[in-house]
């Protein structure tokens, strides 16, 4: 179409022919990139379908597993998907309270611990009123170095579920605290972040990896406020559930 075909067009189709005709080739090139966009967003996106089975199975292991703490608040009895990936933009782990402040400021990173180090991702959690998850955790396989419970099960690629935690009281000192992260293999900082969001510390942890096509994917952690929360009854009863999950991964 050429604006100067036709005169007797109104002005206003003269200017809108001649702005096409002057620009079409960006935004044919614009087109085109929406389309490629679209493509990765629904890739990484992955089937709608899929993650809405996961969230139902994940809130149905929830309620069969943590039945008898149904009158509890729900993000004091959690199942928590988390997914591997190998990049993920962090400053290094922020230094606690008892940590060296003043180096930290002038190198984030450790060896073992930068954006590329392999990270445990949460994707899905159970219930309406938790899915704010924020956990992430530092999961290097290069150098076997994990965080968290969450990230030991991904490193040994087995179920593992903990004995009671030695939970600190609110008054408790650094001996008390420092030997509960030990134990749960967490930072010091990451203890008191859970304070400041509300998250009182879990007492049992469990978990096991989580497999699509055959490779490692990441893993399904479970975290109770009590004593009695986890055990390994909470998994090796639950094995047909938990084999779906890998089975509707594959969707994704």
């Amino acid at each position: 179409m050429n604006p100067t075909d036709n005169e007797s067009w109104p002005e206003f189709g003269r200017y809108f022919v001649g702005f096409v005709h002057k620009y079409q080739w960006y935004f044919f090139l614009l087109i085109i990139t929406l389309v490629v966009l679209g493509f990765f967003i629904k890739k990484l996106a992955g089937d709608e379908w899929a993650w809405n089975r996961l969230q139902f199975l994940i809130d149905a292991y929830q309620e069969k597993v943590f039945k008898k703490f149904s009158d509890d608040p729900r993000h004091f009895h959690r199942v928590t998907l988390f997914q591997y990936q190998k990049f993920r933009w962090r400053l290094g782990t922020r230094p606690g309270r008892f940590e060296n402040k003043l180096f930290h400021k002038i190198w984030p990173y450790k060896k073992e611990s930068h954006p590329l180090s392999g990270w445990l991702v949460p994707v899905l959690r159970s219930g309406h009123t938790t899915q704010k998850a924020s956990s992430v955790f530092l999961c290097n396989k290069d150098h076997a170095v994990a965080e968290g419970i969450a990230g030991m099960i991904f490193i040994r690629s087995g179920t593992t579920v903990t004995q009671p935690l030695p939970v600190p009281s609110q008054s408790a000192g650094k001996k008390e605290i420092k030997k509960y992260c030990t134990e749960s293999s967490i930072t010091i900082d990451r203890y008191y972040q859970m304070f400041r969001n509300g998250q009182p510390p879990p007492a049992t942890i469990g978990g096991f990896p989580i497999e699509k096509n055959g490779k490692l994917w990441g893993v399904l952690v479970l975290d109770s406020t009590s004593e009695t929360g986890v055990d390994t009854s909470s998994i090796d009863d639950y094995s047909i559930l938990i084999s779906l999950i890998g089975q509707i991964l594959e969707r994704t």
